[in-house]
């Protein structure tokens, strides 16, 4: 089993953690001031300024923890002497992207596994993850699906390739078509003949689509553990309760069904660094570059989520898949009804079980908060069901009122809820556990060139800003 060597920590990864540390101080400062003005002007009272005390020691207590996590924290071989090390900033959305870039980041996470290929072979059995990766023998394709990064889309297109032999609105297709459909693994050509799949592997055009590491764990924990789903509830939510939690109640213990962000991540750490808790790991939740085996496979294009519609034209045609650009925007246009949808039937679908584990309202607030943390719906939104309504909402009714709420929405707004709910969700993470989160999620940081110091944890009067708005990340408030 490979794990991070303990070593030096680099200047760059000792650099963020000071900047973390820093953005934490001025913003528990902020909060501290105004507690002590309120005491001296005599607006406030003996009990704020022993919470002002107490705020301070508490501050203190996490300084004194991140200072022994930055002389703790691993240095990674090559990190600092190639473009692994450079911020990288993705382009804002609506901003032209370079078509050749899907090209230039394949040869980048070709360098940097060069210099860092046996700390980068993951933890992931190869089997498992060969038996993921698609391929199509007939038109040379090879994709690794990443969960939580488009991979349905995907498979959505793949299924009307190899059933109407042509691309259609890969959002016409039902998911369940495409996810039950039967594919060729890689797996089994690598059993079947070794020279015919050495072969294949140097003529396929081979590629996969990554994410921001960040965004992509809080898009798996809305999907699995907050929102109703009774199954990773039992398979995930149980196992974290009971590791995690200090004296659980009954209904926790069996239901596992109301999992925090802070918990989750907890989760995550241990999975990739404490031995123990490997078998509890799961590709939802696993990072990008273990998922594909990214430096044992020589990929020839890798398209972001960030730049999705100028990725896919450049492979989809590089796949010799026909595809404009003016296709792929209107396809665009399905993607919230889509959301929208695959969000409230699930759920719908599950509705005996999950009502063993929570009330029915309580269940369809956490699907509205799962749209509102997606941007879909404004956080300014109130759940427009009583517990009498949501007991005969249907769903087509609940998807009819969501639909309409976004549709109505200030678009400019949500946009920057995208990075609000960010900011919201990694706020709940305990601030010791926050730099062994980015050491595990590094590789996916650097590979993939994304800035490993988002703004949503580094800008100071925008993270002031979002501790005014309602926090809809607490499960105990369900």
């Amino acid at each position: 089993m490979l794990m991070f060597p303990p070593c030096r920590p680099s200047k760059l990864v000792r650099a963020f953690i000071l900047g973390v540390l820093t953005a934490l101080l001025l913003i528990t400062a902020v909060q501290f001031v105004r507690i002590i003005s309120e005491v001296i002007t005599g607006t406030g009272n003996y009990t704020q300024k022993k919470a002002a005390e107490s705020h301070l020691d508490r501050l203190q207590h996490e300084v004194d923890n991140l200072n022994k996590a930055v002389k703790n924290l691993p240095r990674f071989e090559g990190q600092e002497n190639s473009d692994s090390s450079r911020l990288y900033h993705p382009s804002p959305s609506g901003q032209s992207v370079d078509p050749d870039e899907v090209f230039k980041r394949a040869r980048h996470v070709h360098n940097v596994c060069l210099k860092r290929e046996k700390q980068l072979a993951g933890l992931t059995n190869s089997t498992y993850a060969y038996e993921r990766i698609s391929i199509d023998k007939k038109r040379k394709h090879l994709f690794c699906p990443i969960y939580k990064v488009s991979s349905t889309f995907l498979r959505r297109v793949l299924y009307s390739l190899e059933t109407y032999g042509e691309l259609k609105n890969p959002y016409s297709i039902p998911i369940e078509k495409a996810l039950k459909a039967k594919t060729d693994s890689l797996m089994g050509l690598l059993s079947l003949d070794e020279r015919q799949a050495n072969e294949f592997l140097s003529e396929a055009n081979s590629f996969l689509i990554v994410r921001e590491p960040l965004v992509r764990l809080l898009s798996g924990y809305m999907d699995k553990l907050f929102a109703p789903n009774p199954f990773y509830w039992n398979k995930t939510g149980t196992y974290i309760v009971s590791k995690y939690r200090s004296k659980p109640n009954h209904l926790e213990t069996v239901c596992g069904h109301n999992v925090t962000f802070n918990e989750f991540a907890r989760y995550i750490v241990d999975g990739e660094l404490d031995p123990k808790a490997v078998d509890y790991r799961d590709p939802h939740f696993t990072p990008a570059y273990d998922q594909c085996k990214v430096c044992r496979l020589n990929y020839g294009m890798v398209g972001k989520m960030e730049s999705f519609t100028t990725d896919m034209y450049t492979i989809l045609n590089n796949l010799i898949i026909n595809v404009t650009k003016d296709q792929l925007v209107e396809w665009k246009e399905d993607v919230v009804k889509d959301a929208i949808i695959d969000s409230v039937e699930s759920p719908f679908l599950w509705r005996p079980k999950v009502r063993m584990c929570m009330s029915w309202h309580s269940s369809l607030r956490r699907v509205w908060r799962k749209l509102q943390s997606r941007a879909i719906i404004p956080l300014e939104e109130k759940f427009p069901f009583s517990e009498f309504q949501s007991e005969r909402v249907t769903a087509q009714d609940f998807i009819t009122t969501a639909h309409f709420t976004h549709l109505r929405a200030d678009k400019s707004r949500l946009k920057r809820q995208k990075k609000e709910v960010l900011a919201m969700a990694y706020k709940t993470v305990d601030r010791s556990l926050l730099p062994k989160l980015l050491e595990v999620m590094e590789p996916d940081f650097t590979l993939f060139k994304y800035n490993i110091h988002p703004d949503f944890l580094f800008d100071n009067d925008f993270l002031v800003e979002v501790d005014k708005l309602p926090n809809i990340f607490d499960v105990r408030t369900l």
